[in-house]
């Protein structure tokens, strides 16, 4: 008899102990909380994220990380941006380099400089033959000196405009001067193919052009030089820049379909 009650005893003791510990349990979840969520996490998140994440945010990123960045990105770094450049760079992904805007880039067409066309020659030529293209426009300063600065700016970005759509997605076009432009041409090693590229030039830059309501004609003279591979940067500019004075002697953009090219 004694036995009995005790074991009865015990069976309510474990009962009420088993409903304490569910109370206990449904207790800990808030009323604000949807089903799946852990405690320590806020009505608006997703049950796989951390309570000190967003509820914009993916799991795997850091909770000062936008929702468009990866993992590896710094917060002030750009969606596409390489995780090992600063905010204020980009990555060239024709040579795959680290490209700082305000350093390499010329600030009134956006083309690469001097600067960055030079490390860039410099880094193909390592590997691969380099078509130079030394282009100087023909008739820039009368245009500059009769309508003022303001219309030779803007003529200077049209031209920079038209260039770019002359040339390849690989190549390199850059301003290195008031009225001078390079392009460089990677794994063109003849004259046929660099020649081609200079009469597209030539042909771009006949056309007239039209700025703040004037027509304006200009021309180029371009000189052409096919640098081999392990050439020495330096000398491969000097003998482009000497076939386009050849050129420029010659009469430049005379329509005559005349060859400019320094033999490397």
């Amino acid at each position: 008899m004694i036995a009995a009650v005790v074991l009865g005893v015990l069976a309510v003791g474990v009962a009420g102990i088993l409903l304490l510990g569910r109370r206990t349990r449904f207790r800990r979840r808030r009323p604000d909380q949807r089903p799946g969520q852990r405690p320590d996490q806020r009505p608006d998140q997703r049950p796989d994220q951390r309570p000190d994440q967003r509820p914009d945010q993916r799991p795997d990123q850091q909770p000062d990380q936008r929702p468009d960045q990866r993992p590896d990105q710094r917060p002030d770094q750009r969606p596409g941006q390489r995780a090992d450049l600063s905010a204020g760079q980009r990555a060239d992904p024709r040579f795959g380099e680290p490209l700082d805007q305000k350093a390499q880039l010329d600030p009134l067409t956006g083309l690469p400089n001097r600067r960055r066309m030079h490390d860039a020659l410099g880094s193909t030529l390592a590997r691969d033959a380099v078509a130079v293209l030394f282009v100087d426009l023909d008739g820039f300063k009368p245009v500059n000196d009769a309508h003022g600065h303001e219309v030779g700016d803007e003529l200077l970005r049209q031209v920079a405009a038209r260039l770019s759509a002359c040339v390849r997605e690989q190549d390199v076009l850059s301003r290195v001067g008031g009225d001078e432009f390079v392009v460089l041409m990677p794994g063109v090693a003849t004259a046929a193919d660099a020649e081609s590229m200079m009469y597209r030039v030539r042909d771009a830059l006949f056309a007239p052009f039209t700025v703040h309501g004037r027509r304006i004609r200009i021309g180029a003279s371009v000189g052409v030089h096919l640098a081999p591979s392990d050439s020495d940067p330096d000398q491969a500019l000097r003998a482009a820049d000497e076939a386009m004075y050849e050129a420029k002697r010659q009469g430049g953009d005379r329509r005559t379909g005349g060859r400019h090219r320094a033999d490397p």
